[in-house]
């Protein structure tokens, strides 16, 4: 039984702070599309696979969330949740890379997230419809939707609309142009990883 999610809803609300704090929303991916699965229903779908894995063996299920959307339909999905305008703005991969390593992501993680992100401009998490029932099917109720995801987020203390935060927020924003970022092609380069002659699309 193989258990592939589409992009974790997690991945796309690390930087609800931002939003909360800062009013705007850093967007990586274009007007790509994706339907964000809350970890909770990942979660579900393995709990249910592993109570009768007899009734899934030699299939593949691919939980998502309820809709396909765009970086910016996030955005207005998160301004929803926290009941205040948010601003969409395309946030250039170099200043991503400054943004993760400030944050303290580690390097391997981020790595990967830059074969993700170009799959995600490709289409790559839109294939086929991008949204499928297995969530509802294996869990026996709907997937989360993206909003409902995003107000939990938004709840969690470094969220919180505070002045400490807020003070906080500003300043790392600041001086992030001047920090360094992950070197993930140095990085890669030195792992020695293959890079096939002929790609395709990771969903297929």
């Amino acid at each position: 039984v193989v258990v592939d999610p589409g992009m974790f809803a997690d991945n796309f609300l690390r930087v609800i702070d931002y939003a909360t704090l800062l009013g705007f929303y850093p967007v990586l991916t274009g007007e790509s599309r994706s339907a964000p699965v809350a970890t909770e229903d990942i979660a579900a779908v393995v709990a249910a696979v592993l109570r009768a894995p007899e009734r899934y063996v030699g299939q593949r299920l691919r939980p998502t969330g309820p809709a396909l959307l765009t970086g910016r339909q996030m955005a207005t999905e998160i301004a929803r949740a926290i009941g205040r305008p948010v601003r969409a703005v395309d946030l250039p991969f170099p200043l991503f890379l400054k943004a993760a390593r400030q944050a303290g992501a580690p390097i391997h993680e981020i790595l990967n997230y830059r074969d993700y992100l170009a799959d995600h401009r490709l289409g790559a998490f839109a294939d086929g419809g991008g949204v499928t029932d297995v969530v509802e099917r294996l869990a026996g109720r709907p997937a989360e939707p993206f909003a409902t995801t995003a107000a939990r987020y938004a709840a969690l203390p470094f969220a919180q609309p505070t002045l400490r935060n807020r003070l906080a927020a500003l300043a790392r924003f600041a001086i992030l142009p001047f920090l360094p970022g992950h070197p993930i092609e140095r990085y890669a380069s030195a792992l020695h990883l293959p890079r096939p002659p002929l790609t395709r699309l990771a969903h297929n």
